[in-house]
C-alpha cells in the first residue's frame, strides 16, 4: 500500500496533465478522479482506517498514562517505559501514514483542479455529484469521515486554484454553507473547514477585474460583489462555533 503511493502519485498527476493536452478527455478524468476521492479509492480508505487504529491506540495509551498519573504524587513514578517508548512509536507512525495520504489525496485534487480549468463548464457538474454524493452518504460509514474531509479539501482548493474563474468561490461557499453545515459535519473537520476557509481568503474573493466594464462606483466604495465573499466567509466562520 505505501510502496504503491509514490506510482500512485505520478499517475495522478498524469491524469490531470493529460486533461490538458487531449481537453476532450476533461468529463471521464472527471469522473475518475471524483470516484477515487469520494468513494473512496481502497488506498485512501487503507491509509485512513490504519490512521484512525493508530490514534485509537494512542488515546488509550494516554487515557493509561493519566489514570496511573493520578495515584503517584512523583510524575517519575508514573507510567512505564515502555508505555512511553511505545507512544512514541506510534506518534511517528502517525505522522509518516499521514504524510502519505495528505500526499496521494493532494496529487488527486490537484489534477482535478486542472481539469476544472480547462474545462470551465465541468464546476457546477462536478458540484452536483457531490451534493448526491454527500446526501447519499448521510446515514454514515465506515469512510465517511474521509469522504467529508476530502470534499472539504477539495472544496478549498478549488476556490484557491479557480478563484480567477467567474462566480466559482461563490458556488464553493455556497454549497459549503448548504450541504457542510455544522450540523452535518464532523467535530474533527471544524479545523480544516476553516483552514481552507482561510486559503481562500488569501487567495482573493471576487475582483473587480470580474465586474461590468459599465459599472461605476464612488471613490473609496468597495462594490458589493466584491465584498461577497468576504462576507460569506466571515459569517461561516463565526457560525461554527
Amino acid at each position: 500500500m505505501v510502496c504503491s503511493a509514490g506510482l500512485l502519485v505520478v499517475v495522478l498527476d498524469c491524469a490531470g496533465q493529460l486533461t490538458q493536452r487531449f481537453p476532450h478527455l476533461a468529463k471521464a478524468t472527471l469522473d475518475a478522479l471524483s470516484d477515487f476521492l469520494l468513494d473512496p479509492s481502497p488506498t485512501l480508505s487503507r491509509l485512513n482506517r490504519q490512521l484512525r487504529r493508530l490514534d485509537k491506540s494512542r488515546q488509550e495509551i494516554i487515557h493509561s498514562l493519566t489514570a496511573q498519573r493520578g495515584t503517584h504524587s512523583d510524575p517519575y513514578l508514573y507510567g512505564l517505559p515502555s508505555q512511553f517508548a511505545e507512544l512514541a512509536r506510534i506518534e511517528r507512525h502517525v505522522v509518516y501514514y499521514q504524510r502519505v495520504l495528505d500526499h496521494v489525496r493532494g496529487a488527486a485534487i490537484q489534477s482535478l483542479c486542472r481539469v476544472l480549468l480547462v474545462n470551465n463548464g465541468l464546476i457546477e457538474t462536478f458540484l452536483a455529484d457531490l451534493s448526491r454524493r454527500i446526501f447519499n452518504a448521510a446515514e454514515g460509514g465506515r469512510d465517511t469521515n474521509l469522504m467529508y474531509l476530502n470534499t472539504v479539501y477539495c472544496l478549498g482548493h478549488m476556490g484557491v486554484e479557480l478563484a480567477d474563474v467567474p462566480h466559482t468561490q461563490e458556488l464553493v461557499l455556497q454549497f459549503l454553507q448548504q450541504n457542510l453545515n455544522p450540523s452535518k459535519l464532523l467535530p474533527e473537520l471544524e479545523v480544516s473547514t476553516l483552514e481552507q476557509l482561510g486559503c481562500m481568503v488569501i487567495a482573493g474573493c471576487v475582483s473587480t477585474s470580474m465586474l461590468p466594464v459599465t459599472q461605476e462606483h464612488s471613490p473609496g466604495c468597495v462594490p458589493a460583489s466584491v465584498q461577497f465573499c468576504d462576507q460569506m466567509l466571515i459569517t461561516f466562520a463565526v457560525n461554527r462555533f
